[in-house]
C-alpha cells in the first residue's frame, strides 16, 4: 500500500559492522517496492551490517538524498527538470490507454543521474529506481563504486519500459511494436528504451551486476531477458514485520474497523483500486459468484478510488498506519489477490502474517506462499473470475481455520526479517569476497 508508515528504522552506521551496504529506491513509503526496500533495511540494520537508506523523496533523518539547492540557479534547474518530467508523463499518458500502468519515458528525455552522496561501500542494493536513475548512472555506479545487486520488483530494468509485459513477450527480443502504445511501430519508444539499455549493461562487468527476485515468476522472466538473463539471478523473498502483521482475534479487529461480526469477509487491498492488472476489474464477479451461494458475504476495500463494484461492499479508504492495515486483514476470512501479473505482493506476504488465507490466480509469485488447499486456493490463470469465486465459495464452506494457521508459519519461516538478512548477507558477502580478490 501506499504511504504507510513502516515503523522504525536502523539508519545508524555501525563502526563494527563488516559489511557496508547502500540500499537505494526512488521513494520512502510510497508504493510496494518502497515498503520492501525499507523492510530489507531494517532486517539487515539489526543484523549487524552498515546500511544506509538512499532515496529521491519522502527521505527521513538519516537516509541519504539529492542535497538541497545551493543557490537560485539550481532551484530553477531542478523545478524546470520537475516540470518537464510532468509534461513528459501527461504527454505519454495522451498515447496510452487510460488503463495502462506507468511507462518508463528515459528514451524521450535523457534524464542526468540524480545527485546522490552515495556512501562508500561494499554493496550498492538497488530496488525501483526507474524515474531516479538511467540506465547510463547505474552502469557508472556498478563500474566505479562498488559491485551491484539489482532486487527487481517490476520488470521494467529488462523491458522496453512497461512494469509489466500483460504476457506479450515482446523482451525477449527487443521489444518495438508495443501493444501498450497506442501508436506501436518496430522502432518506437519501447524500442529505444531497450536498445539503451543494452549500451549501457554490456559496459558492466559481468560480476559487477547481480539480480535478486522475490519471486520464482520474476527469476524465470529475467532469465528469458537478452538483457539480463546471462546475469547472476538469485530468488529471496521479501521480509514482512512479523510483530506488527500478527493474527489477532477476528472480533477484536472487526470491533476497532467498525465491520459486522458475523458476515464472512472477502478483502480486496490495492493502492488503486481500479487497477487492472491487479484485477480491479474482477472483484465484482468474484463476490458475485460467492454471494450466490453465500448471500450475506461482504467485500470490503482498502485503497484509493473504487472498485468497479456492483456488490454491497464496504470501502476503508487507504490507510496511513501498518496497524490498521493488519486489523483489515485479521478481520477478513480471505484476501482476494486476483491479479493477472505479479511478482510477490506484499499484501499476500501481510495477509498471511495476519493468519488470513489468499485467493488468487495460478500466476506469478502466487504459487511460491499460496499453496491450494493449505495457505488459501488458486484458480487456473486465464480461467476468470467466476472460477476464482468457485474456488473462493468452496473453501469458505470448508474447514478453513487451519489455512491461517499453515500461512502464519509459512511466512515465518520464509519472511521473518532475520531470515531475509541472512539471505542476502551470505549473498553480498560471497560478491565481496569475489570483487576483493579481482
Amino acid at each position: 500500500m501506499a504511504d504507510r508508515r513502516h515503523g522504525p528504522m536502523t539508519d545508524n552506521f555501525s563502526a563494527s559492522a563488516s559489511l557496508s551496504v547502500a540500499v537505494i529506491n526512488a521513494f520512502r513509503g510510497q508504493g510496494g517496492a518502497a515498503l520492501a526496500s525499507q523492510r530489507l533495511h531494517t532486517s539487515l540494520g539489526e543484523a549487524g551490517v552498515d546500511t544506509r537508506f538512499v532515496c529521491l523523496r519522502g527521505h527521513r533523518t538519516g537516509d541519504l538524498h539529492p542535497p538541497a539547492p545551493a543557490n537560485p540557479v539550481d532551484a530553477a534547474q531542478r523545478l524546470a527538470l520537475r516540470m518537464l518530467r510532468s509534461l513528459q508523463a501527461r504527454t505519454a499518458a495522451a498515447f496510452r490507454s487510460k488503463h495502462a500502468e506507468i511507462f518508463e519515458l528515459q528514451a524521450i528525455i535523457p534524464q542526468a543521474a540524480a545527485r546522490l552522496s552515495i556512501p562508500r561501500c561494499d554493496i550498492i542494493n538497488l530496488h525501483w529506481v526507474s524515474i531516479f536513475l538511467t540506465p547510463e548512472s547505474i552502469a557508472q555506479i556498478a563500474r566505479t563504486h562498488a559491485p551491484v545487486v539489482w532486487t527487481l520488483h517490476d520488470m521494467v530494468p529488462f523491458t522496453g519500459g512497461c512494469h509489466y509485459d500483460n504476457g506479450c513477450g515482446r523482451f525477449e527480443g527487443a521489444c518495438g511494436k508495443c501493444p501498450q502504445l497506442v501508436l506501436p511501430r518496430p522502432n518506437d519508444l519501447s524500442r529505444r528504451n531497450f536498445e539503451r539499455k543494452r549500451r549501457a549493461y554490456a559496459t558492466i562487468p559481468a560480476d559487477r551486476l547481480n539480480i535478486v527476485t522475490p519471486s520464482i515468476w520474476m527469476a524465470e522472466q529475467c532469465r528469458r531477458s537478452p538483457l539480463l538473463g546471462a546475469r547472476r539471478i538469485d530468488v529471496i523473498p521479501n521480509s514482512i514485520d512479523l510483530k506488527t502483521f500478527s493474527p489477532q482475534p477476528r472480533e477484536q479487529a472487526r470491533r476497532r474497523l467498525g465491520l459486522p461480526s458475523q458476515r464472512p469477509i472477502l478483502l480486496f487491498v490495492s493502492s488503486k483500486l481500479s487497477n487492472e492488472r491487479k484485477g480491479g476489474q474482477l472483484v465484482a464477479q468474484i463476490v458475485e459468484r460467492v454471494r450466490a451461494d453465500l448471500p450475506d458475504a461482504l467485500l470490503v476495500t482498502v485503497g484509493a478510488g473504487m472498485p468497479a463494484a456492483t456488490v454491497e461492499h464496504r470501502s476503508l479508504g487507504s490507510f496511513s498506519d501498518d496497524l490498521d492495515m493488519a486489523a483489515a486483514y485479521a478481520a477478513a476470512d480471505v484476501t482476494i489477490l486476483p491479479s493477472l501479473q505479479d511478482n510477490l505482493p506484499n499484501t499476500m506476504l501481510e495477509s498471511m502474517a495476519c493468519g488470513t488465507p489468499v485467493a488468487g490466480f495460478d500466476t506469478g509469485g502466487l504459487p511460491d506462499f499460496v499453496l491450494p488447499g493449505q495457505t488459501g486456493v488458486l484458480a487456473p490463470a486465464g480461467g476468470g473470475a467466476l472460477a476464482l469465486g468457485e474456488v473462493i465459495l468452496q473453501m469458505l464452506k470448508s474447514d478453513y481455520a487451519g489455512m491461517g494457521q499453515k500461512a502464519r508459519r509459512l511466512v515465518e519461516r520464509e519472511c521473518a526479517f532475520n531470515v531475509q538478512a541472512q539471505r542476502y548477507k551470505a549473498l553480498f558477502a560471497e560478491i565481496v569476497d569475489r570483487d576483493r580478490s579481482r
